[in-house]
């Protein structure tokens, strides 16, 4: 019976209308697959579409302009933001050579671990003479082999895909520009050579996958093109152009647009197709396959983007992933000769604001909702939580130079003047359409999490995070959400990190907040309607009240209220959570540490400390580093500590400490604790 409770929430919450929509679509895609697919398109008709006469033609005639305003529309415009980025920022440009040595190692981060690519015996035609060909099938951290496109038990597909999506191929192109060396030029073209050769399976899984990859190919030919490599070998990129042309076929078949709500992954296909199109509109299937999807584009602006800007995900880390498609999408529009509407553009000024918005005291995004690291912009490696390159990308978007300036500006716009880096954001922030406060002093942020589950009340992404808060004091993040671990090869570990447990809340009865459904990972249906009752923005204080109605469910049902204020002349934090209704219940207030246990103590509370802290105080925990405390939280109540998982990028896993403080109280019934500095 359980497993029918998602099937009968969408029948409540979706349209009728758009359940036979999606019905329809997935019956008319299943006969489709069973017809033959197109053809790729012979060596003729791809010499024709760009005008060559022969293959040896073919490079030069790829590399003449294309329409659009990115520097990747001309190769002199590209060797330009190069000699511009080594120029403005030296440290990334050494940086991107450095993993570019590496790659042509034949080694590559995969979520923060150094991996050497598995190798296989396999004839790839037209790859340099050293190439070896890569092991698509296996799992570059385990070396378990994929079968039939599936992950045996315990094996992530995101490794897989993480190497599949070409991204450090795009890195290791561009390298090629800054460093002027050629064999990295090369070696990138090897990588396309061999996936456009290689047996499908993984990589061939999940249509979002080849739609990315296809649009970082595109960028890395670009790239290529402005070496000289592709003139040496013609028919390796006659082989990648043919290859391109069936992902982009292999996308346009098969869409993800047959959710109850389309999320980022019909996104994904849409933008990449957009790219494809754009980039290479030499390919007239490509291009005629783009001009299809912009349409959608703009729908899905529309339906993607809440009134305060941010992405309908429920999760930071998607919105900083669909704001830069959605940057791609629009620089895709303006190549294919279409105007952009102005209400699409206003949406996107909201979303680059809104990603401003959030930064918390040491400059980065909080983790809300899940984070998988993904990201639609290759040309730098950047940690899951820095957002910083989307200012001067939205600015250079939407209004041109100067801009704060970043490998991203450079390499989307060409070389541009420069504007000032941004200082860390100042005053309070309320997106309230999200449901995140942000609260900040001097001292301290806090980041408060009270707003629906996202992708339309289905939760794909997000978590029982409800009143959850993060709290960074000194640059030190001190309270922090859990992050994600890994999605579906550890089920176990994907509902203990979106888990009410893992979260900085209140808990009550050891339940979560909302319950899990049997076998679904991805699904969260809306049961707590978080709300903020009060915000409060003072000059010398901020206050936030909020309640969930998540625990109205038990027995004797509960209502969770939470007030935080931050007193803005010592950036103390001032927790008070409410629970109101009847019986006698089992509270927790939990707050997760991204430290581990040995970098935490307990003690009782000085006669000082109750002075200062302002409220009755019996216990502290003090937050250590190097050995001395840079935080402390306390309360009346006794605290207790549990191990905890925290993970700063999929997959980054760390010891955590979970500071519970917990009683058995008859309701209404309150716990107060306190985050504070450390005086000296």
């Amino acid at each position: 019976m359980r497993r029918l409770v998602y099937p009968l929430y969408l029948l409540e919450t979706v349209p009728p209308g758009r359940l036979l929509e999606i019905t329809a679509r997935r019956i008319g895609r299943a006969v489709g697959d069973l017809l033959p697919a197109g053809q790729p398109p012979t060596e003729r008709e791809i010499l024709d579409s760009f005008g060559a006469r022969s293959v040896d033609a073919l490079p030069s005639a790829f590399a003449r302009p294309v329409p659009g305003e990115w520097a990747f529309h001309d190769v002199e415009r590209l060797r330009a933001a190069a000699r511009g980025i080594f120029t403005v920022l030296r440290v990334d440009a050494e940086r991107t050579m450095r993993e570019a040595e590496r790659l042509w190692r034949g080694e590559l981060d995969v979520f923060g671990r150094r991996v050497s690519v598995p190798r296989e015996h396999r004839t790839v035609q037209e790859a340099s003479p050293s190439w070896k060909a890569i092991a698509w099938e296996r799992c570059p951290r385990t070396g378990t082999r994929f079968v039939n496109g599936r992950s045996p038990p315990g094996v992530d597909p995101k490794d897989a895909w993480a190497v599949g999506r070409l991204e450090h191929v795009v890195r290791l192109s561009l390298a090629a520009l800054l460093g002027d060396r050629d064999e990295w030029a090369d070696a990138a073209l090897d990588w396309m050579l061999d996936l456009v050769q290689a047996p499908r399976g993984i990589q061939w899984a999940v249509p979002m996958e080849v739609a990315l990859r296809g649009a970082n190919m595109a960028f890395a030919l670009r790239a290529i093109a402005a070496t000289a490599v592709l003139e040496r070998r013609p028919r390796a990129l006659l082989l990648v152009l043919r290859g391109l042309e069936e992902h982009s076929a292999f996308v346009a078949r098969r869409l993800e647009d047959t959710l109850a709500v389309p999320n980022n992954h019909l996104l994904s296909n849409v933008v990449g197709l957009m790219v494809m199109g754009a980039l290479v509109p030499g390919l007239g299937r490509l291009r005629a396959r783009a001009l299809r999807q912009v349409p959608q584009f703009f729908r899905l602006v529309s339906q993607q983007i809440l009134d305060d800007g941010f992405g309908f995900e429920a999760s930071v880390g998607y919105h900083r992933l669909a704001l830069e498609l959605f940057t791609l999408g629009v620089l895709s529009c303006r190549a294919l000769g279409l105007a952009v509407p102005a209400e699409v553009e206003a949406r996107l000024r909201a979303a680059f604001l809104a990603s401003e918005r959030l930064a918390d005291g040491r400059g980065e995004a909080p983790q809300i909702g899940d984070a998988d690291s993904g990201r639609a912009l290759p040309f730098v490696e950047r940690h899951a939580r820095d957002h910083r390159h989307l200012r001067g990308v939205g600015k250079m978007l939407l209004d041109g130079p100067p801009a704060e300036p970043s490998p991203e500006t450079f390499w989307l716009f060409g070389p541009h003047e420069v504007g000032r880096s941004g200082a860390l954001r100042r005053g309070d922030d309320a997106l309230h359409a999200a449901g995140i406060y942000v609260m900040r002093s001097a001292r301290t942020s806090v980041c408060i999490a009270c707003g629906p589950n996202g992708t339309g009340g289905t939760g794909t992404h997000g978590h029982n995070d409800k009143l959850s808060v993060e709290i960074c004091i000194d640059g030190h993040r001190v309270v922090a959400d859990p992050g994600s671990g890994r999605y579906t090869s550890d089920p176990v570990l994907r509902d203990r990190l979106r888990g009410t447990a893992h979260h900085s809340t209140a808990m009550v009865d050891g339940e979560e907040q909302q319950p899990f459904l049997p076998g679904r990972l991805f699904a969260l249906p809306e049961r707590a309607h978080a709300r903020c009752l009060v915000w409060e923005a003072k000059r010398d204080t901020s206050r936030f009240v909020g309640e969930h109605a998540g625990y109205s469910r038990l027995p004797s049902p509960v209502l969770h209220r939470r007030e935080v204020v931050l007193r803005r002349r010592d950036g103390i934090v001032l927790i008070t959570d409410d629970f109101l209704g009847p019986g006698t219940h089992r509270l927790e207030v939990r707050y997760l540490l991204p430290f581990p246990m040995s970098a935490v103590r307990i003690r009782k509370a000085s006669s000082s400390e109750h002075h200062s802290l302002g409220r009755t105080i019996g216990w502290v925990v003090e937050v250590l580093r190097e050995r001395r405390a840079i935080a402390i939280l306390a309360s009346p109540i006794a605290p207790v500590l549990e191990e905890g998982i925290y993970a700063e990028g999929y997959g980054l896993l760390a010891p955590a400490t979970i500071v519970v403080f917990r009683e058995h109280a008859l309701l209404p019934a309150k716990i107060r604790t306190v985050v504070s500095p450390v005086f000296r």
